[in-house]
């Protein structure tokens, strides 16, 4: 017989719960974590067979013993059950495709990125990115073999306070190498183009533009028009991107081309964007917290070296080649990315584990336009 409590429908501590009562109990906590029916029936099972299992007693007694076990055994569900909905909820918060290992070091990326305050730019200040990228260089195919090196490219923009105010971009080939085959000695005596044409090699590129529409300058266009993108993040692509991590994961994946490179190609459009120093802060936790949703995400590499910084890397493998980003977790600052060969090159004979490229970033804040902090 079950006891009722007063009009305002509160139990008394020692009323009896009813099977169906106890099952309604249940079903009410924690409703919207995604605990499934083999889970409450295990708990449920468990706890009644304490109930059934208790040795007989008088019959008074065991009135008092049963309401007793059924309100603890009630109170040891619901805290069997809570305990397994936290668990649920908190893996479908931060669990995904990519290992555990990787989600736990992008989980503290983002909260690293939050705890850390974005540089300010003040009015007439500039925002400098410098970006030294070394990309794969085939010079030629002697008797000896294919000849290569890694060559580096130093990208430098100055991004002002105003985003409509003019910007200026500086590239530069430095003539540095990193020889993959060969070397210079063999490249001379083969006869081959070593260096880049004498009108490029240590010259550098100047572009001014408003918007940093550099593109526009090239195709005659009119600054500012040319719509923001995950390469380009204006302030109106940025604003549009979703902070939620899962819408913000979908929409990266809409749109980065799918091609057969799968979720590697997402990864590289994130690295796209995190590379710009142009995404705050809120933006890049939730980008990173997304990328724990890419599928084959791994940590490669828990000490990555990029230009004199040391961070973690995680990569995607699409059978051909690895696209790892480098973070510091600790921090949440992105440092770069790099793309090394996961089998045997064909077309240039390099052999797997080989880099073929890598990029460094840094992001600070300068004054003038043109000025360089020191390194």
């Amino acid at each position: 017989m079950t006891e009722r409590g007063d009009d305002r429908g509160d139990r008394r501590d020692d009323a009896v719960w009813t099977e169906d009562e106890l099952d309604a109990a249940l079903a009410g906590l924690h409703s919207t974590a995604r605990t499934t029916d083999t889970m409450l029936a295990t708990a449920r099972k468990r706890v009644l067979a304490e109930v059934i299992e208790q040795p007989a007693r008088g019959t008074g007694q065991r009135r008092r013993s049963r309401r007793r076990w059924l309100l603890s055994a009630a109170a040891v569900l619901l805290v069997v059950v809570a305990t397994v909905a936290g668990v649920v909820l908190f893996q479908s918060a931060t669990a995904g495709p990519a290992s555990a290992q990787a989600v736990a070091v992008l989980d503290k990326t983002a909260a690293g990125t939050i705890g850390s305050s974005d540089p300010v730019v003040a009015a007439g200040q500039y925002r400098y990115v410098v970006t030294r990228a070394w990309n794969v260089r085939g010079i030629g195919s002697p008797s000896s073999g294919p000849m290569s090196y890694l060559a580096e490219t130093v990208i430098e923009v100055w991004a002002p306070q105003d985003y409509r105010q003019e910007w200026m971009q500086e590239r530069a080939t430095t003539g540095r190498k990193k020889w993959l085959q060969g070397d210079e000695r063999q490249a001379r005596e083969a006869n081959l183009l070593v260096d880049y044409p004498s009108d490029q090699a240590g010259k550098s590129a100047v572009l001014r533009a408003q918007c940093g529409d550099f593109g526009a300058v090239d195709t005659g266009k009119q600054p500012c028009t040319t719509p923001g993108s995950w390469q380009a993040p204006t302030p109106e692509f940025v604003a549009g991107l979703p902070r939620d991590p899962q819408q913000l994961h979908e929409r990266l994946l809409r749109d980065a081309p799918g091609e057969r490179r799968g979720d590697a190609r997402a990864l590289v459009y994130a690295a796209d964007a995190l590379r710009s120093g142009l995404l705050p802060a809120d933006v890049r936790s939730a980008l990173y917290q997304a990328l724990t949703r890419l599928r084959g995400l791994e940590v490669t590499d828990g000490a990555a070296n990029l230009d004199g910084r040391t961070g973690t890397a995680l990569g995607i493998d699409d059978g051909e080649r690895r696209q790892d980003i480098i973070v510091d977790p600790a921090t949440g600052t992105f440092i770069g990315e790099r793309q090394v060969l996961t089998g045997d090159d064909s077309d240039t004979d390099l052999p797997e584990g080989t880099v073929t490229s890598f990029t460094s970033v840094q992001t600070t804040v300068v004054q003038t336009l043109g000025e360089r902090p020191p390194r």
